[in-house]
């Protein structure tokens, strides 16, 4: 009897330190919380960068939350098929992922797409089954004919089975709007019979709203499944890839996810307080059974 006792007292004063434990993680929560609102409201004072003049009227004005009138712009995907609005070229229940080249640059655009390919390589989701990826040409001298071939040859460089591509041409009216709903500017050099542009892609969430920027000839495969699950309302991502994704944010200088160590420790002390909890229940039953035990003795 004295021994079952014992194990009572001590299995109580396991689960009163258990329980502290949990009350001091759920202080430091709030304490992180207000925290991150106060660097939030630091970050919100932004200046805006001055952009060179050389290379006005070739950058991207973000417009995030903008909605793409995809039902109002008209492309075609190869010489055979009719012109159709944009969204007949998309799943409208995915995130898109859009890139704007046109395909005789021989320079930026080629190193962009290969920059894609190499970061959609190495992520778990697919184009075409997890998300949309499309590829319009902002040069109107562009062909279907064309537009087919290159999309023959990025699948085939992807190699990655089942995963689809489209490579879209139009009319000037529908690529102006579709550049102008998304902030990208570009100017075409008659010297140099080429562009000039910045190298972008662009975010849409599943009702076409302009979600998220990635720029440079380098995409992650960690920020492009961030920009994904982010862009896709709640319809991508396992419940720890979105856990997860609380411990970053999108840094705009950067151009990329970065850690923050406020939400890091509070995803860390939510784990934490998890196994608490469950410690405490699996405490709370062995307790129980002791006392059974001392009571049949």
């Amino acid at each position: 009897m004295i021994s079952a006792k014992l194990k009572i007292a001590q299995t109580a004063f396991v689960k009163m330190a258990l329980l502290s434990a949990l009350g001091a993680f759920m202080v430091s929560s709030f304490v992180a919380a207000a925290g991150d609102d106060a660097e939030s409201q630091v970050q919100d004072v932004r200046q805006d960068l001055k952009t060179p003049k050389k290379f006005e009227n070739v950058t991207v004005v973000e417009k995030l939350g903008t909605t793409v009138p995809v039902r109002d712009l008209f492309f075609r995907q190869s010489a055979q098929g009719t012109a159709l609005s944009l969204d007949k070229f998309v799943q409208p229940s995915l995130p898109t992922i859009l890139t704007l080249n046109y395909f005789q640059c021989t320079a930026l655009c080629s190193l962009q797409l290969n920059a894609l390919v190499d970061g959609l390589k190495k992520l778990d989701y697919l184009p075409g089954r997890d998300f949309n990826l499309l590829t319009v040409s902002f040069d109107t001298r562009n062909s279907p004919d064309l537009a087919q071939k290159k999309e023959e040859n990025y699948l085939k460089s992807l190699d990655r089975e089942g995963a689809k591509w489209k490579f879209l041409v139009g009319e000037q009216p529908s690529i102006d709007a579709l550049a102008q709903s998304v902030g990208f500017q570009y100017r075409y050099d008659k010297e140099t019979d080429q562009f000039a542009h910045t190298a972008a892609i662009f975010f849409l969430s599943p009702d076409f709203k302009v979600a998220r920027y990635l720029y440079g000839l380098q995409y992650s495969p960690r920020d492009l499944k961030f920009a994904l699950v982010e862009s896709s309302k709640g319809r991508l991502g396992s419940p720890i890839e979105k856990l997860i994704l609380r411990c970053f944010h999108f840094d705009e200088l950067a151009g990329k996810y970065t850690p923050v160590a406020m939400n890091t420790m509070r995803v860390a002390g939510v784990l934490f307080s998890l196994c608490l909890l469950i410690l405490v229940v699996v405490l709370s039953r062995r307790e129980k059974a002791l006392h059974r035990e001392e009571y049949a003795q």
